[in-house]
């Protein structure tokens, strides 16, 4: 699997973000386009045993649901938005996999 800061979800489309309180996991809904298939392709992106969750929504550089960068240090993962908002969690791991329709 590539990096998390190589996952191809630049200018992907976020859709939702779904916290399962038991078993602590994360999971997040991108909307991706793909050049080689000429559509967009749902993927999940899975983070377990996550120990802190921010999901700011100021939009301080304009309404946006697109992810502009993603960084990673240690168990900390950020997803930068084209909205200026950084989503940031704590976890151990990530899965990056597409959603059978």
């Amino acid at each position: 699997m590539k990096g998390f800061e190589d996952l191809p979800l630049h200018d992907a489309t976020l859709k939702s973000v779904h916290y399962n309180w038991d078993d602590s996991s994360v999971s997040l809904t991108f909307s991706v386009y793909k050049l080689e298939l000429k559509s967009t392709i749902s993927y999940q992106l899975i983070f377990e045993d996550c120990s802190d969750l921010h999901i700011p929504h100021l939009c301080e550089w304009g309404e946006s649901s697109s992810v502009n960068t993603l960084l990673m240090s240690n168990e900390l993962y950020k997803i930068e938005m084209q909205s200026g908002d950084v989503i940031a969690l704590k976890s151990k791991g990530f899965s990056f996999v597409p959603i059978a329709l």
